[in-house]
């Protein structure tokens, strides 16, 4: 038996294993934390130390593996094995409660005019010893994802709304980034209105990364019977650039006129 579940948040990766001889336990899962979650690098900093702790009470093991990261409009992540980001050690073991150091490190990577995006992944491995009284056990094997950024030399921030539009019942946008850097996504929302400037529709988006140079597209189906009715689409959305106090709104697109479902 092998299931996959994927949350945006910290990018936990959750993996669960059935072994088949005998009759299975109930499933367990370890704890851990890796701090900080997140690496920056700039002209002044080329590397950094990682803590994974042990937060359970057996010992686990981990493998660490690093890739580019690329995003799709839709949010999907795009991850290349690279050397770029160099890690040691490669495979350790934490003792229960325990923690370990882990470098992290630039190798060959140099600063452009557009920000690099990277993943450093912590999986856990399964025990040595997965069986327990001969039987065997349903085990969760988590997954972390660090993104790692590599400043370019001049950082802008620039974020913009585009191509709001309605078509067949479907709302449609793209919140872009045509900056230098990456920018938080807080989330995004869009309310529909009547003639008479009564709130008829309203649907919230959740947020993301948006990497620099990129995009991300949302969509939502409007209900016939609000889109017969609407004369006026708002949308809006909130940015931000993580660790630091700089959260914008973007400027609200406004769809006017001719909104039928059919269109």
């Amino acid at each position: 038996m092998r299931s996959l579940c994927l949350r945006n948040s910290g990018v936990v990766m959750v993996v669960v294993l059935g072994l088949t001889a005998g009759w299975a336990q109930p499933t367990t899962a370890a704890t851990f934390r890796v701090s900080p979650v997140q690496v920056v690098f700039d002209g002044a900093r080329s590397s950094d130390l990682l803590t994974i702790t042990n937060q359970s009470s057996e010992e686990l093991r981990f493998q660490i593996t690093a890739f580019t990261w690329d995003q799709q409009p839709s949010g999907e992540m795009q991850l290349t094995p690279t050397n770029e980001i160099v890690f040691f050690p490669a495979l350790l073991s934490v003792a229960p409660g325990q923690e370990r150091k882990v470098r992290v490190g630039l190798s060959g990577a140099e600063r452009g005019n557009v920000e690099k995006t990277y993943r450093l992944f912590f999986e856990e491995m399964r025990p040595i010893d997965s069986a327990q009284d001969g039987k065997a056990q349903i085990r969760v094997l988590t997954k972390m994802g660090v993104p790692v950024f590599l400043q370019p030399r001049k950082v802008s921030l620039k974020s913009a709304l585009e191509d709001v539009r309605v078509a067949g019942g479907t709302l449609m946008f793209d919140v872009a980034n045509g900056g230098s850097v990456h920018y938080m996504l807080q989330g995004a929302s869009a309310t529909g209105f009547g003639a008479d400037g009564k709130k008829i529709f309203q649907h919230q988006f959740e947020g993301w990364y948006v990497l620099a140079g990129g995009k991300r597209s949302y969509q939502t189906e409007i209900p016939p019977t609000d889109c017969s009715q609407i004369q006026k689409i708002v949308v809006t959305a909130q940015t931000g650039v993580p660790g630091t106090s700089d959260f914008s709104e973007l400027k609200e697109q406004i769809l006017q006129a001719a909104i039928r479902c059919g269109s």
